[in-house]
């Protein structure tokens, strides 16, 4: 951690974009040109990039319509203001393809028809509702929203079209996912955990088909309804299914705990998607699954590409700490600014 000035972050922030940015702040007393989302994206042109500040308050319903990058603060950051950015709803509708969503946490983000090419990380998201190819989630906590037991649903149109690449990759998921049958689909190095009232991944009356199954961790939730799929290296735990595969699916190299093999996180484990400190969810060492990932990494969160991030701090510098070093300033005087700064955790 070293201190830096506000105006060398500014210069380092837009030095890493390279595109207009445009902040977004609804606090009180806010000195940014928008207070509303909606209004920031109503000025922004495709490839712009939109931060939105953390606040105590919701941004409320968001909706893109144009290609852009969305920076907010983190699931969970870790760093003097623990406020983070929050919406209702962020829609994502037609000629927002191409779009990342950064560290924001909703009761939902759902793309309209056709929309793809999407990357959703270090977000908390009640459901991701998805009508189009190429959707990319990574490092989120996906955690049903409302009555609902499924935290994922594919939208296969009136003529049943299938949803291509589909990619979860490090993710804790609780809940079912409804309907996936396109080709590239992939979940990799997930955490999947049941919902209250529903306890398969996939739902026995909208099955998935030819999905890729890698890495992952059944615990207390069952892989069932899932068609002609491949499952390799994945770990099952307290569920009815634990023997993988089962019936027409293929794979490899999966195991059965006999135990919970966690540091720290005991059935029933559902509130961690409330409460992302409260357990430790790495394998312990030694124990089964420890190393034993396709790429010879951990199974479940914290092997593969995209390790599992407790604060879910985008990839951007993060300000731990602001401080006002001199509470007067004389005319024509300086204000002396500390900012403490550090790598995303």
């Amino acid at each position: 951690m070293k201190s830096i000035l506000t105006t060398m972050l500014v210069c380092m922030f837009s030095t890493t974009i390279q595109a207009t940015i445009l902040v977004v702040d609804n606090n009180i007393n806010n000195t940014t040109v928008y207070a509303v989302f909606n209004d920031a994206v109503a000025a922004a042109i495709g490839g712009d990039t939109i931060y939105v500040q953390p606040s105590n308050i919701s941004y409320g319903v968001g909706n893109i319509d144009k290609q852009l990058v969305v920076f907010g603060a983190g699931r969970r950051p870790n760093k003097q203001n623990q406020s983070r950015s929050v919406f209702t709803n962020l829609f994502l509708n037609v000629g927002s393809s191409g779009s990342e969503i950064l560290g924001i946490v909703a009761d939902q983000i759902a793309g309209d028809e056709d929309v793809s090419s999407i990357t959703i990380a270090y977000c908390q998201v009640g459901i991701i509702v998805i009508a189009g190819d190429n959707f990319f989630v990574e490092n989120c906590v996906l955690r049903i929203n409302g009555g609902f037991d499924y935290s994922v649903r594919v939208l296969n149109g009136m003529v049943d079209t299938p949803r291509n690449n589909l990619v979860f990759q490090n993710n804790v998921i609780r809940g079912g996912i409804r309907q996936m049958d396109g080709s590239g689909c992939v979940f990799r190095n997930n955490l999947f955990i049941p919902a209250s009232n529903y306890t398969s991944v996939f739902f026995s009356w909208e099955p998935s088909v030819s999905i890729i199954m890698e890495n992952n961790i059944f615990y207390g939730t069952t892989p069932t309804n899932c068609f002609v799929c491949t499952f390799n290296n994945n770990i099952s735990f307290a569920s009815t299914q634990d023997t993988l595969p089962y019936n027409n699916n293929s794979g490899t190299n999966n195991l059965i705990w006999l135990q919970n093999n966690f540091v720290d996180a005991d059935l029933p484990i559902t509130n961690f998607v409330y409460n992302i400190y409260g357990y430790d969810l790495e394998i312990a060492d030694g124990e089964a699954g420890s190393d034993a990932g396709l790429d010879g990494n951990d199974i479940g969160l914290f092997g593969g590409a995209f390790p599992f991030s407790y604060a879910g701090e985008p990839a951007i510098p993060v300000v731990r700490n602001f401080v006002l070093e001199n509470a007067s300033v004389p005319v024509d005087g300086n204000i002396q600014i500390q900012v403490l700064l550090s790598a995303p955790e």
